[in-house]
């Protein structure tokens, strides 16, 4: 083979590879939310639980002041979220 195809086809087929790594590697998401009173107000600490529904895995995640919460990092899938909040405690 000559030299030119050599130098043209090695990085070629190096950027072929490189290229293909981070389309294998994106595959999960992310699961975000707001958790709520019925007036409209958000809910802090309250208890998160993202349910897989073949696994029956159980991550969990608390709310942020603002009643936000994320789930990173989820592998594709049906899941079920349900949540928890003691509400003894004052807001």
């Amino acid at each position: 083979m000559a030299p030119q195809i050599k130098r043209f086809l090695f990085p070629s087929a190096m950027l072929a590879i490189a290229s293909a790594i981070p389309l294998a590697a994106q595959t999960f998401g992310e699961i975000t939310g707001r958790v709520t009173d019925p007036t409209g107000a958000a809910i802090p600490a309250a208890k998160i639980f993202l349910i897989g529904v073949s696994t029956n895995a159980t991550r969990t995640a608390l709310s942020t002041d603002s009643g936000d919460y994320t789930f990173s990092a989820v592998a594709p899938g049906y899941y079920n979220l349900r949540d928890s909040y003691d509400s003894t405690e004052k807001l």
